[in-house]
């Protein structure tokens, strides 16, 4: 019998809810169950998928004519990618949480946690609904959303979300659920912190929006987009199946993967940047970069764009399969030692290559 199931029991023994009360409750309970073996049942179907689509990559790879090492390479890393994206699709996916049927509409405030004072990371997890974290003097947090009644299980909302929903284990603060325990709610999280506090955040469907000078190093989700303004990213790991990124201001030190999500970056000063995407477009606007800048971009079909790169930079690298590989180039002129044009940009020794198979390169 599950600790809900026997929790709703206890509270009907004990006067506490109507018999009508617990009948409804339960129903709900079990409804979670089926819905639970249904995810289930869709992530077995998805591994499987995964697992199949590996085997295909490899007996390309053996019938690959001509038999180019270089070929072969990147066709291997690019199917034990797409393997490990649909992997993190079956984990989301395999976790039982969702839109409670019978939900409990929410707001409240939560307290600052015991001690808080000793945080230095903050790893919140909200896989649906949205989050929005802000730099501020003192920790504050908002609540709203539905939470399912069966998991309240008689509970004040803002009790059970101290209980359950947050805690500080050394120096770090969690905000969110255990995987283990999966919790039906869909909730909108309004977050304050101060801003030399490290961010990981993870969602599946659940928007993040982040605004301040927080040193961020991981970022994940399935769907969600995410909206970042004059973050940090610090050896920062970036990952999106379908989900945008929109990067403005801050400074870059990251490597990201996507499936089919765009990323879109505007004024940022830019240390290391490595994208690799299958069908989402990439973008970088006005960014600014040093002598030690690294910036590599990589999209199988989606198209790519580099304009107004201000600064010196060392290495650039743009390659898109199919897409269009658009660069707008920002350097000093200077007239060819015979005939045409001489173009200079970054500083001695730097390199650029803008690559395509079947798509087009344009310099404008």
């Amino acid at each position: 019998m599950s600790e809900a199931r026997k929790k709703i029991l206890e509270m009907l023994a004990q006067g506490k809810i109507t018999v009508e009360q617990s009948e409804e409750l339960l129903a709900a309970l079990e409804k979670d169950h089926r819905d639970a073996d249904r995810k289930r049942s869709f992530a077995e179907e998805l591994g499987a998928f995964a697992e199949n689509f590996q085997k295909q990559v490899r007996e390309a790879i053996k019938k690959a004519e001509p038999p180019g090492r270089e070929f072969k390479s990147r066709l291997k890393e690019f199917g034990g990618w797409v393997q490990n994206m649909m992997g993190s699709m079956v984990a989301e996916f395999g976790q039982v949480r969702g839109e409670p049927l019978d939900g409990l509409t929410v707001e409240f405030a939560v307290p600052e946690p015991d001690g808080f004072s000793q945080v230095r990371v903050a790893q919140i997890e909200n896989l649906f609904g949205s989050v929005t974290i802000r730099e501020g003097a003192a920790f504050a947090l908002r609540v709203m959303g539905r939470i399912s009644q069966s998991a309240l299980a008689g509970q004040p909302p803002n009790l059970w979300f101290v209980q359950h929903g947050i805690r500080v284990e050394g120096e770090t603060l969690q905000i969110g659920f255990d995987r283990a325990a999966p919790t039906r709610a869909v909730l909108d999280l309004e977050l304050t912190l101060p801003p030399m506090i490290v961010l990981r955040c993870r969602s599946v469907s659940a928007t993040l929006n982040i605004k301040g000078g927080f040193p961020v190093e991981q970022l994940k989700t399935v769907s969600g987009d995410i909206h970042l303004s004059g973050v940090h990213l610090r050896q920062a790991r970036l990952e999106t199946v379908s989900g945008d990124f929109f990067i403005e201001g801050g400074t870059l030190a990251a490597e990201g993967v996507s499936t089919s999500g765009d990323f879109r970056c505007k004024g940022a000063r830019l240390e290391r940047l490595e994208i690799q995407s299958i069908s989402g477009d990439l973008e970088l606007i006005r960014p600014e970069v040093g002598e030690g800048s690294q910036i590599r971009l990589n999209s199988t079909s989606g198209d790519i764009f580099v304009g107004q790169v201000q600064g010196p930079w060392s290495s650039v690298e743009i390659s898109s399969r199919t897409g269009t590989a658009k660069i707008t180039w920002e350097g000093t002129a200077h007239p060819g030692l015979r005939h045409g044009t001489k173009l200079e940009s970054g500083h001695a020794g730097a390199t650029f290559v803008a690559e395509t198979v079947s798509g087009t390169v344009e310099f404008v």
